[in-house]
């Protein structure tokens, strides 16, 4: 009625009237239950007034003009938002942070204010407690695309928070900006052609392709590539020779150091033990240092320990080469080897 499609609606004397009776005979020609019911209906029956004539047209132009409000007050938000995030300059991350918080807030009031104001209308226009649900679900149904677009007005929210974050002078942040840092230089192309790709799929899978919807889309894509090109700007000043292996070779060397020194401790026990040389004891099973009248070591046995501590440095170098002892640990055993009574 409101879009002027007359397929059952008439408008005669000033009046409009909904006939019912030609929405039963195409009910009954699809269920097959006869295409001659209709015409046993008297003239007057089934013919229900909805209006004057004159409050069809208030209706239509109120119909036209909330249409007409839904795209320039949608597109005047991110206009504004566009601007205020544009004239932030240095900071502009925190712009882009409300932003989002904005467009989330907008979003959870409208979908608050109308599971609010369903059961206000339901209970003022219904009176019939018999009735209310059908009433209920009147309203869910009338009012489900306000839930979608408030939906995605708070996914659209959480994007601006991401982008906030991601332009934040935060340690996570930065490190975030390393890694994407060799995309954006090296393969900016793909990024942009996987935004498109991106906008494209939501727009043909959203509830609507109106104009509405397509131009708000649009400047959602121009905004989302306007932030891809000044985040590429501020890593290429922040990392302007990054690489993958650079990246992702700290990490990895990150990772491998992690590993040795949990195993560090474990392989310096391990090593120191295999270093000690061990007790000599005569056949008795006592050892020389419990016996106070052993005879001291002859030339020949010291020429022996000599070698032995000469070995065992140099297995401790290799040990130390290999990365298995830090530099710290190489000196501390050092130190106890050459320290070591000779008599």
């Amino acid at each position: 009625m409101l879009e002027n499609k007359k397929e059952a609606i008439e408008t005669e004397g000033g009046d409009v009237k909904l006939n019912l009776g030609s929405l039963l005979t195409n009910l009954a020609e699809q269920v097959g239950i006869g295409e001659d019911l209709a015409e046993k209906l008297p003239p007057d029956a089934a013919q229900v007034e909805i209006l004057k004539s004159d409050q069809l047209k208030t209706a239509q132009d109120i119909a036209i003009a909330i249409k007409g409000l839904a795209l320039v007050l949608s597109l005047l938000t991110f206009v504004v938002f566009g601007a205020a995030i544009y004239l932030a300059r240095s900071e502009r991350w925190v712009t882009v942070l409300l932003s989002g918080i904005g467009l989330i807030a907008a979003g959870f009031a409208v979908i608050v204010v109308r599971h609010i104001a369903g059961g206000i209308v339901v209970d003022q226009l219904v009176k019939t407690e018999s009735v209310k649900p059908a009433g209920e679900a009147a309203w869910s149904i009338g009012t489900s695309l306000m839930t979608s677009i408030a939906t995605t007005v708070i996914i659209v929210g959480i994007l601006f928070l991401v982008a906030g974050w991601l332009a934040s002078p935060t340690n996570g942040a930065r490190t975030t900006r390393r890694y994407l840092a060799p995309a954006l230089r090296l393969h900016s192309t793909y990024v942009y052609a996987g935004l498109a790709i991106v906008v494209s799929f939501y727009f043909l899978s959203g509830p609507t392709q109106g104009l509405r919807a397509f131009l708000t889309t649009l400047i959602v894509a121009a905004m989302a590539a306007f932030g891809i090109h000044e985040l590429r700007k501020m890593t290429e000043e922040e990392y302007p020779d990054a690489t993958y292996d650079d990246v992702f070779g700290d990490t990895k060397d990150k990772v491998v150091t992690a590993v040795k020194d949990a195993n560090i401790p474990e392989k310096v026990g391990e090593q120191a033990s295999k270093l000690r040389l061990p007790e000599m004891r005569r056949p008795g099973g006592e050892s020389d240092a419990d016996d106070p009248g052993a005879e001291a070591p002859t030339k020949a046995m010291a020429v022996s320990d000599d070698d032995a501590r000469l070995e065992r440095l140099e297995r401790l170098g290799s040990l130390r080469d290999k990365g298995i002892l830090t530099d710290e640990e190489f000196a501390a055993e050092k130190a106890r080897l050459l320290g070591g009574d000779r008599t």
